[in-house]
């Protein structure tokens, strides 16, 4: 991403995760450097990859949020749909449909997270060991509100777990707990079966 907003991506792209519309890698050959800008239909304000899953997505700077590349396990959040980004015309990519504008997102594995300007914190993709955080379900396929407690003021993401700072000062966690990686004194999953609020915040 450069200062003036333009996005340009290069590496491998099995999935369309480079936005170009085909499978085409860049930067391997002599003269793909610098590659093209990415059309998202906009300026970007932050932009996040899933490398090991060939997914990226952009918050542009009026709070929109697209996403592109492997679609498996509703990575894109657009519902069950195609990859998106490795055929002519697939790009800008559909918007993500949130609640509102957001303000930043996170990604990681095959499930990201769109924190909007109301503090609230809209999530979807794969569920496995409650990543997403919403009770019940393996699959979310397009943004859910999720419950963590409170406004959000900062959110990141592990490989398979994520933790939110909140405005009351609090911090919580969710998803897998292997290690401990919660901070909760166990190893139990949290999200899968209940909302991250329903634990409590992490005692620090």
């Amino acid at each position: 991403m450069l200062k003036d907003g333009t996005l340009r991506c290069w590496g491998g792209n099995y999935s369309g995760q480079l936005g170009y519309g085909d499978t085409e890698n860049r930067g391997d050959e002599p003269g793909e450097m610098p590659p093209p800008p990415v059309d998202v239909g906009g300026p970007v304000a932050q932009v996040v990859i899933s490398t090991d899953f060939d997914v990226t997505c952009a918050l542009r700077t009026d709070g929109a949020v697209l996403c592109w590349g492997d679609s498996q396990s509703g990575s894109l959040g657009l519902g069950p749909v195609s990859d998106i980004g490795k055929n002519p015309g697939d790009m800008p990519p559909p918007l993500v449909p949130l609640a509102g504008p957001a303000t930043a997102i996170s990604f990681a594995a095959l499930s990201g997270c769109a924190l909007l300007a109301t503090g609230e914190l809209q999530c979807w993709g794969s569920n496995g060991h409650g990543a997403v955080g919403v009770a019940g379900m393996s699959t979310v396929w397009t943004p859910t509100i999720v419950d963590v407690g409170g406004p959000v003021l900062h959110l990141d993401s592990g490989n398979s777990h994520r933790c939110a700072a909140l405005a009351d000062g609090t911090l919580r966690c969710w998803g897998g707990n292997v290690f401990g990686r919660l901070g909760l004194g166990h190893e139990m999953s949290i999200g899968d079966d209940e909302s991250p609020a329903s634990v409590g915040p992490v005692p620090y």
